[in-house]
């Protein structure tokens, strides 16, 4: 939530950057969009971003426990670094 708040301005100029196919640079690019639109329009979009981050976290958090649970369930891994990126491996494969 907060991280893509933080992020959102960066992401609005990447988005206006590709859809330009980059034919200004960033510099002009947040120029252009302070004079016209304010600090405000950095901030456009920020409310599906911060919903979609919040959708990829859940879903990250929830694979990563049942993964976790499956593998410690039908392995015989102790609860340690391995069984945690194995854990993280299935969640960071299914949230992409």
């Amino acid at each position: 939530g907060l991280a893509q708040v933080v992020a959102s301005p960066a992401d609005r100029l990447k988005v206006v950057l590709v859809q330009e196919g980059n034919k200004r640079g960033v510099v002009t690019v947040l120029r252009d969009i302070l004079r016209d639109e304010g600090v405000k329009g950095l901030y456009r979009g920020v409310v599906p971003n911060v919903q979609r981050a919040a959708l990829v976290n859940l879903g990250e958090l929830a694979t990563y426990d049942q993964a976790k649970g499956m593998i410690l369930e039908q392995s015989s891994l102790p609860d340690g670094v391995i069984v945690h990126t194995l854990s993280a491996l299935c969640s960071g494969f299914v949230a992409s």
